[in-house]
């Protein structure tokens, strides 16, 4: 990574005037309209009033509150009501909302502190980190390190790394979730390990690339070990991706999970909203089209504009966002956003066929559509051995309690 200050700010950013999603006949009830608008960190006087508005309506706030859980937007819900409402304190649903946001902005500080003290651990013992998303982001793209959710700290490593932090992370007390068994076994196919701090309050994901080795990704981590930066935060340097290839990041993870969760669309909206002026598009288009990632790119900026108020570049939106493909899809998404009460897993509510379906319409290339098969292979044996292991111990276990 070379060594030059990032233009990543920290502060200063002023709202700038956001389109108003155009909802779609399954998100059209109001209190999804309110959460849609109250998803967005950058919002104007227009927008405002609508929230305000809405929120005078006779609304189904247990609804409201469980969506906006579910989709990882209570903060900025809380927010904007607050911004809309002023000194009007009359909503009942503002006291539990404001004691939860006090709570997760509590926890999002802790977290930062720690993302921090690890972040110094590992470059003590020569090891270079990358955070994504979490309390990073918050900052520089929210603007505050209160107003985005997040459980966990995600850190992209090299793969030559990855043993060295793996072992880092158990001196410090972390429990890696993946039993030692089959750690081997997994990195030859795999993309993240997960460990679990000594006192279960938070997770690490250690990342050393962007998804299963099978799936096609269109980014490949050494092209963000290259062309990284650094920003400032509280007085600390801390390692970034470009601009450009954070945006692809952050579309390429929303793709990765069939943006079923409104939090990743508003993570691109915030982006766009602080960094759209900063973005080589012409750069940004042509290394998404070699990659074979245009259609990931056009959702993930299609999504943020329509459903989550961002602002793109006129030549941008018109030669990219307005392909029919990527349109179908957004809509696609934007219609599934609000299916069902419960907890949202981590491709949505689809089935496999479902899911297959998407990635094969969100790529446009046949090679990127099909898995890797010597990766998918690993993959595949090494479900087939945990699952074999499971079921032999369980039947042996019942057998002896039998006897």
């Amino acid at each position: 990574m070379q060594d030059r200050t990032s233009v990543y700010p920290t502060s200063g950013i002023a709202p700038s005037r956001m389109n108003t999603a155009r909802l779609t006949n399954s998100t059209a009830r109001p209190e999804n309209e309110l959460i849609l608008l109250s998803s967005r960190r950058y919002t104007d006087a227009e927008t405002l009033a609508r929230i305000a508005d809405l929120s005078k309506a006779d609304l189904d706030w247990r609804y409201v509150l469980t969506q906006a859980t579910r989709h990882g937007v209570s903060q900025l819900l809380y927010f904007n009501l607050r911004s809309a409402l002023g000194k009007d304190t009359s909503l009942a649903v503002m006291q539990p909302l404001a004691a939860r946001f006090q709570i997760t902005a509590n926890h999002n500080l802790y977290l930062l502190g720690q993302l921090f003290d690890l972040l110094e651990d590992l470059n003590r013992n020569g090891i270079a980190a990358i955070p994504l998303k979490g309390p990073v982001l918050a900052i520089t793209a929210f603007g505050d390190v209160s107003l985005r959710e997040f459980s966990d700290l995600d850190l992209l490593v090299r793969w030559n790394d990855v043993d060295t932090t793996r072992n880092r992370l158990l001196q410090l007390g972390f429990r890696c979730q993946h039993h030692s068994d089959w750690i081997e076994p997994y990195l030859a196919f795999g993309h993240e390990l997960g460990f679990r701090n000594s006192n279960d309050e938070f997770d690490v994901d250690l990342q050393w690339r962007f998804g299963k080795k099978w799936l096609s990704f269109p980014l490949n981590p050494d092209e963000v070990w290259g062309q990284g930066t650094f920003t400032t935060l509280e007085g600390r340097l801390i390692r970034q991706p470009s601009v450009q290839h954070h945006l692809m990041i952050l579309c390429g993870h929303g793709y990765r999970h069939q943006w079923s969760q409104l939090k990743w669309i508003s993570d691109v909206a915030a982006f766009l909203h602080v960094y759209r002026s900063r973005i080589n598009w012409l750069q940004a288009i042509e290394r998404a089209r070699r990659a074979g990632g245009l259609r990931v790119l056009g959702l993930g900026l299609w999504l943020a504009k329509e459903v989550g108020g961002g602002a793109l570049p006129d030549d941008v939106a018109r030669s990219l966002i307005t392909d029919t493909r990527i349109v179908h899809l957004g809509r696609t998404v934007s219609a599934q956003l609000f299916e069902g009460t419960g907890p949202i897993e981590p491709h949505g509510h689809s089935g496999f066929i479902a899911r297959l379906r998407f990635h094969m319409q969100a790529r446009e290339r046949i090679r990127d559509k099909l898995p890797l098969p010597a990766p998918l292979i690993s993959h595949a044996q090494y479900q087939l051995s945990r699952y074999t292991r499971h079921y032999v111990r369980q039947w042996t276990s019942s057998l002896i309690a039998r006897n």
